[in-house]
């Protein structure tokens, strides 16, 4: 039997403790979250949930992850890198190339992070090899259906409002409809900031979007068809602002991943159904095809329209 990469990270995280330190913090908040707040929530979607903290005490067998956290990490180099036992990791920049990040044994772990940490200039120890983004992690985001190259930035105030858009911008989905697309991101934008500033988290808005996808199925099925199309934009628009906001707050989790799409799957062909049998019953003189035809033409472009997005 065939195990799967993640099955094989899973038995590796079983067979070792992983311990992880972040060094040098700074005070700049991205998106609501300080750097330890984000790395933390990285760190636990890796599956790494302890920090070393002070004189802690490893056994020799134990793996040690070092992250300077003064920079913005791509999701997916933490979970690479944790695959990738002697790996340092290496930020070509202005300044030249320096090392932020590191997974390796814990006996070396004390002398790598005063190299990390700028207080002694000097050779990696033995059994270390450079790494970089690009080296580390697959430019092709199979999540997002796009190619997103992994990205790695120091965090500054100077660029604090680059660092919030490009942690925006690279949650966008590489196939989606116009109106996403074009119309949302900016007042999405504005409205993500407004819920990380106040403590609102992605189920809270999926949540009200499922309120509004009721709503609409209820006004489009007696009528009210200019309401309905109201909370049907807006529970779109939200839909816009769910995904991004759990993306820039390291706040996702299955079951909001399943909440937020099960919305997204199930009621839109409910309020063309809705629609439908709202016209049959008060205006039948313009249904220039049966109701249970125009049903089957309207499910059958709905599901190749998803199949085109990629589902």
């Amino acid at each position: 039997m065939m195990i799967s990469s993640s099955e094989k990270l899973s038995l590796k995280l079983v067979s070792m403790a992983i311990y992880a330190r972040i060094l040098q913090e700074n005070s700049i908040s991205l998106w609501g979250l300080s750097s330890r707040e984000r790395l933390e929530r990285m760190l636990d979607k890796a599956g790494v949930t302890t920090l070393q903290e002070g004189e802690q005490s490893l056994s020799e067998n134990d793996m040690v992850l070092l992250l300077r956290g003064d920079f913005l990490y791509d999701q997916r180099i933490i979970v690479n890198i944790i695959e990738t036992e002697g790996a340092v990791l290496e930020y070509n920049g202005s300044q030249g190339t320096q090392p932020v990040a590191a997974y390796l044994s814990s006996q070396s772990a004390d002398q790598l992070e005063k190299i990390l940490c700028g207080e002694v200039v000097e050779e990696y120890p033995a059994g270390l090899r450079r790494e970089t983004p690009e080296t580390l992690v697959p430019a092709y985001l199979k999540q997002l259906r796009k190619i997103d190259p992994p990205y790695l930035f120091p965090i500054t105030e100077q660029n604090r409002r680059r660092l919030e858009k490009r942690l925006f911008s690279g949650s966008y989905k590489g196939v989606t409809d116009l109106v996403t697309k074009w119309l949302w991101p900016k007042p999405a934008q504005w409205v993500v900031g407004y819920c990380s500033r106040h403590g609102i988290v992605p189920n809270h808005v999926t949540s009200l979007s499922l309120i509004l996808s009721i709503m609409a199925l209820f006004q489009f099925y007696y009528g009210a068809y200019a309401w309905g199309l109201l909370s049907a934009w807006l529970m779109t628009f939200l839909d816009t602002v769910d995904g991004k906001l759990a993306r820039v707050t390291v706040n996702y989790s299955s079951f909001g991943n399943i909440f937020d799409h099960g919305i997204d799957l199930i009621f839109p062909p409910l309020w063309y159904f809705a629609w439908g049998f709202s016209l049959q019953s008060t205006h039948p003189e313009i249904m220039a095809l049966p109701l249970n035809l125009l049903i089957w033409i309207t499910f059958i472009g709905y599901v190749v329209g998803r199949l085109c997005e990629g589902f």
